[in-house]
């Protein structure tokens, strides 16, 4: 009643969207990972990156766009947005930039694609980066892993887009934690419809340690068709995996092997997560 909203975190932005505001915060800088623990991390980093490439193995940071600056513009008026500093995200990719550690940082690339794209990136109702917009996260990560290992892995193409008033998982997760009587009502949503050739690819095998928005590039079957195996450590607690460890917690299975038997290492985390990035 009178837009007034009944959840942790939630808010009833402009133009009828869904605010979260911790994402707001974060972009605004007004959540801040001290710059020791910065360069700890980056530091720490860095030292993995040069012993997997000795084993010629492979580490790749996705740092997920922040919805809340991508759609900073329907934030409720009474919302005071004037920025703090620099966002957490801002500064880890500064010091990521100083180092071969190779990343995606998809919050700069979202904000140039945001005014030359028709489709959504990020839907009215939903906190992660809309299914479209993880589908285009993930054609990005295959060919920057093509680049670094060297290899051809399978071709990913989106052969139409649906457009549909009916939200598909997780495009209205916002509104659903609103335990409604009636939904929001969604703008348009885009739904690509992807398609890969395998023919005489290199899949290589995937472990990936990050938090909900890699669920998204997951979910459309990305994973399934460009590596061999993937290993999805959710918060580095809980395993999704197309091999025997699905289902299992990371405590419960050897480090070492896991190592040894993956050929790509992806951290991903979004601005709101950065504190405790890998986990």
């Amino acid at each position: 009643i009178f837009n007034k909203c009944h959840s942790f975190d939630i808010e009833v932005g402009k133009n009828g969207y869904l605010v979260a505001t911790t994402h707001v915060d974060a972009a605004l800088g007004k959540t801040f990972v001290s710059e020791t623990k910065i360069d700890s991390t980056v530091y720490m980093l860095s030292k993995i990156n040069d012993t997997l490439q000795k084993l010629n193995k492979t580490l790749v940071i996705m740092l997920a766009p922040n919805r809340g600056k991508l759609l900073i513009e329907q934030t409720p008026g009474w919302y005071k947005l004037e920025q703090k500093r620099e966002s957490d995200h801002v500064r880890y990719a500064k010091k990521l930039s100083q180092t071969a550690i190779k990343f995606i940082d998809y919050d700069q690339w979202f904000s140039k694609l945001k005014t030359a794209s028709s489709r959504p990136l990020f839907t009215k109702c939903g906190i992660h980066w809309s299914n479209y917009g993880a589908a285009l996260a993930g054609d990005t990560l295959i060919k920057l892993i093509e680049k670094q290992r060297g290899i051809d892995m399978p071709d990913m193409k989106i052969t139409q887009v649906v457009l549909s008033d009916s939200a598909r998982e997780p495009d209205a997760d916002l509104n659903n934690a609103l335990n409604l009587i009636w939904d929001v009502k969604n703008d348009t949503m885009a739904y690509p419809v992807i398609v890969f050739d395998t023919t005489k690819k290199t899949r290589p095998s995937a472990l990936i340690i990050g938090d909900s928005f890699f669920f998204n590039v997951s979910n459309q079957g990305i994973t399934v068709q460009a590596f061999k195996e993937s290993s999805f450590w959710y918060y580095n607690n809980s395993i999704f995996s197309t091999g025997s460890n699905n289902g299992k917690k990371v405590a419960d299975v050897s480090l070492s092997e896991e190592i040894n038997k993956h050929d790509v290492f992806i951290v991903i985390a979004t601005d709101v997560n950065l504190h405790s990035i890998g986990w």
